[in-house]
């Protein structure tokens, strides 16, 4: 995933990453890249330190082949 915007600012794409660490009261828009075959992927999210916390928050990400004009991602990284 890239991170874009940060609180409500658009920030410089930044590289890759897996993790996104965030402190309460922070929002975050990241653009997650789907260059992996089509399926079901996890995503977990977990407090630090784990023992002051809930249970973590999951989710499922699930993707099949979609048409170009459906494909956002391929919008947002053409040049102007």
């Amino acid at each position: 995933m890239v991170v874009i915007e940060t609180d409500g600012v658009d920030t410089q794409k930044g590289p890759k990453s897996d993790i996104l660490y965030i402190i309460p009261g922070q929002r975050y828009s990241v653009i997650v890249h789907m260059d992996q075959p089509e399926g079901e992927y996890w995503m977990r999210a977990v407090s630090e330190p784990p023992e002051l916390a809930g249970p973590p928050g999951l989710g499922i990400l699930e993707y099949e082949d979609i048409p170009e004009e459906f494909q956002v991602l391929s919008q947002v990284n053409q040049k102007p």
